[in-house]
């Protein structure tokens, strides 16, 4: 009696199963498909990507900037005319090129 009691529980499990997932497969048919796996990863990639892209365009243009003014200030290149260094700046930034330095005062 008790190992019938299991395989009508096990059947009747099945069957639920069996019903929830056509349900489930039906709202997806109506709504264009079954979204895969890779497509989903695939948004998702694109999203962060997206969010990085302007991330990296603004690292990119910092390390110009600081590229320019490292250039200026070991005399590699001459200052744009009527441009003049601050000396004072101009050692602060040999000192501490990347500036991750606390700042004094």
């Amino acid at each position: 009696m008790r190992r019938l009691l299991i395989v009508v529980a096990g059947a009747a499990a099945g069957v639920a199963g069996v019903l929830v997932g056509r349900l489930v497969l039906d709202r997806y048919a109506a709504e264009g498909g079954l979204p895969t796996p890779l497509s989903a990863a695939r948004a998702d990639v694109a999203a962060v990507l997206g969010d990085l892209g302007g991330v990296i365009a603004d690292v990119r243009e910092g390390a110009a900037r600081r590229e320019e003014e490292l250039r200026l200030a070991l005399g590699l290149d001459q200052p744009p005319p009527g441009v003049g260094l601050d000396p004072q700046a101009t050692k602060a930034l040999l000192d501490d090129p990347v500036g991750w330095r606390a700042r004094q005062g």
